[in-house]
C-alpha cells in the first residue's frame, strides 16, 4: 500500500541533492568526490520527518560537526598510513558510543570514509568542511519545506560500548586489509560495513542484509554500466534521469524495506555519477571497477559476519 511518508522522504532527499549539485556548480566548489553530496542527501533523508525546528537544527548541526571531523581526520593523515587507519577507527568508536542517533552515526562515518576517495591534505579537507556547512543550510531549507510528519524519533541512546567496539574493530580491520592489499576500491570495505549496520537498525537480520549485499552490488554496477552505454551511444540526455533512479531506490527502501533492490538502484546511480561523471571518462575502466568493488564488498561482508559471532555471544550473556 502506498504511503505518503516514504514519498516525502525520497522527494526531500532528491531535492536536497539537486540543490546541492546546482550550488556546487554555481559557487565553483572544489571537487569532493561525492562526499558533500552524500552528506546532503543522507542527512535530508534522516531529517525529512522532523517537524520540531529546534530538534531538526540540533541533529543537523551534530551531523555536520561529526562528519566534518571524520573527513578532516582522513584528509590530514593522507601521508601517514598508520594514522590514516587508526585515527578514523578510534573516531568511529567515539561516534558510535556517543552520537544520540544510531542511523546518524552511520551517516557520519560513511561521509568520513568517503574522504578516502577525495584529495588529501589540510586545505582540501577544510574546503570540504565548508561545503558540509553549506550543505546543512540546504538540508534545513529542503526538509523544512517538506513539512515532516513529526512522528519519527529524533534522538535515541547511542550504541552500547561493546557493540561500538565490535563495529569499530570491523572498520579498523577492513581499512587495514584494504591498505595491505592495496585495493583500488578499498574504502568500500568500510562503506559496506556501515550500510549494512544502518539498514540492520530497522530490525532486519544483519546476516540476511550481508548476503544480499554480495549480489546486489555487482548487479547494480552492471546495470549502471549498461545505462552508461545507453546515454553514451544513444542520447546523453539519459543522464538527467540518474538522480531519480537513486531516489527511487531510497523510496523503495522506505516503502517496502527491500535492501536488495535499494542497493541495486543506489549502486547503479553511484556508478554513473561518482565513478564516471565526476572524473575523466578515459580513466573509467568498467571491468576493473566491477571486480575491485565487488571484492571490497565481499571483504566487508565477511567482516560483518565475523563481527556477528562476537555480537551473538554478547546477546547470550545479557
Amino acid at each position: 500500500m502506498f504511503s505518503e511518508v516514504p514519498f516525502k522522504r525520497a522527494t526531500a532527499l532528491l531535492s536536497a541533492a539537486l540543490l546541492m549539485a546546482v550550488s556546487w556548480g554555481f559557487f565553483h566548489f572544489p571537487p569532493g568526490n561525492m562526499l558533500t553530496a552524500a552528506f546532503t542527501f543522507l542527512t535530508a533523508a534522516l531529517t525529512a520527518d522532523i517537524r520540531d525546528i529546534s530538534q531538526k537544527v540540533r541533529l543537523i548541526l551534530l551531523l555536520a560537526g561529526y562528519a566534518a571531523t571524520a573527513q578532516l581526520l582522513v584528509g590530514i593523515t593522507a601521508n601517514a598510513p598508520l594514522l590514516r587507519i587508526l585515527l578514523p577507527a578510534l573516531f568511529a568508536f567515539f561516534t558510535l558510543a556517543t552520537f544520540p542517533n544510531r542511523s546518524g552515526s552511520c551517516i557520519v562515518l560513511i561521509v568520513g570514509y568517503l574522504a578516502c576517495f577525495a584529495p588529501g591534505g589540510l586545505i582540501p579537507a577544510l574546503d570540504r568542511c565548508g561545503e558540509i556547512l553549506f550543505g546543512t543550510a540546504v538540508v534545513f531549507l529542503i526538509t523544512t519545506l517538506a513539512n515532516g510528519t513529526g512522528n519519527a524519533p529524533v534522538f535515541s541512546a547511542p550504541l552500547p560500548f561493546y557493540f561500538s567496539f565490535v563495529l569499530s574493530a570491523e572498520l579498523l580491520l577492513g581499512h587495514l586489509a584494504a591498505s595491505l592489499l592495496q585495493l583500488k576500491q578499498g574504502p568500500w570495505v568500510m562503506l559496506t560495513i556501515l550500510f549494512i549496520c544502518q539498514a540492520a537498525q530497522n530490525g532486519s537480520s544483519t546476516e540476511s542484509l550481508a548476503y544480499q549485499r554480495i549480489f546486489s552490488v555487482p548487479l547494480g554496477i552492471l546495470l549502471g554500466g549498461w545505462y552508461l552505454s545507453c546515454f553514451c551511444y544513444l542520447d546523453n540526455r539519459f543522464v538527467y534521469l540518474v538522480p531519480f533512479i537513486g531516489a527511487a531506490g531510497f523510496w523503495m527502501l522506505y516503502q517496502t524495506g527491500n535492501f536488495f533492490f535499494f542497493t541495486v538502484f543506489f549502486m547503479m546511480a553511484f556508478t554513473i555519477l561518482a565513478d564516471w561523471q565526476t572524473g575523466p571518462a578515459e580513466y573509467f575502466y568498467f571491468k576493473d571497477l566491477l571486480f575491485s568493488r565487488s571484492f571490497a564488498t565481499l571483504l566487508g561482508v565477511l567482516l560483518v559476519l565475523f563481527g556477528e559471532v562476537f555480537s551473538e555471544k554478547e546477546y547470550k550473556q545479557t
